[in-house]
């Protein structure tokens, strides 16, 4: 994917590892993120990057998702995320 020209992404990599931690040790954060990003993502003040990278990532997810839900219910084939 080709970069715009301009000023280059800053990415907030301590909230980054932090909401990412979060996520694989509070299960009900993680629900409530896969459910309502926007909203949980809130108490972290993202810039505008980084809640776009992680927006992204959460969109990956979901299709990840769907994805083995229909390999299970098509082929038996069981996929647990982390």
């Amino acid at each position: 994917m080709a970069k715009k020209a301009g000023k280059p992404s800053q990415i907030d990599t301590v909230k980054l590892q932090q909401i990412i931690g979060r996520a694989l040790t509070d299960q009900k954060f993680a629900k409530r993120l896969s459910e309502k990003g926007a909203l949980a993502l809130a108490e972290y003040a993202l810039d505008k990057d980084t809640l776009a990278l992680v927006q992204r990532g959460l969109k990956m997810r979901g299709e990840i998702d769907s994805i083995a839900s229909e390999l299970e219910e098509d082929f038996g084939l069981k996929y647990q995320a982390v």
